[in-house]
């Protein structure tokens, strides 16, 4: 009888244990590979300007809700920063750059793609929002981590 007690309360110790460490709530979840969050790299084009297919664009989308952007103009790299939102699957950004070409720094502009969880922010369109000079053109970036 004494070794059934054991045994049962071994088996009643066991099972509390596996429900104790099972499946905590409070565990972080998986972190999604295909997250909206990293290094986007791509290319992007202006409107109306032959000259200006296809050049280097890249984001950096941060976590924070910050947003850092890379291209080139005429072969001068360009930097910006500004904010990010993700509704539903739009992005929408801005941003202001502040080391560019000559007549660019400053320039804001707005963008917005539709984001798919595969990877890739497809569809976007861009626009200089200051000055607001009527310039606007399509980017495509794919997500490289």
């Amino acid at each position: 009888m004494k070794k059934i007690i054991t045994l049962t309360t071994a088996f009643i110790v066991f099972l509390s244990f596996t429900q104790l460490t099972g499946c905590d709530k409070s565990d972080p979840a998986t972190p999604d590979s295909h997250s909206i969050q990293g290094l986007w790299i791509g290319t992007y084009a202006t409107n109306g300007q032959s000259t200006n297919t296809n050049t280097y664009y890249s984001f950096i989308i941060k976590p924070d809700g910050g947003l850092l952007v890379e291209t080139r103009f005429l072969n001068q790299q360009e930097l910006a920063i500004g904010t990010w939102t993700l509704s539903g699957k739009v992005f929408s950004c801005s941003f202001t750059y502040v080391y560019a070409a000559a007549g660019h720094v400053g320039t804001a502009q707005s963008a917005t793609a539709n984001w798919d969880d595969s990877g890739k922010l497809a569809s976007g369109t861009w626009m200089n929002t200051s000055p607001s000079n009527g310039v606007t053109g399509t980017f495509s970036l794919t997500k490289v981590n």
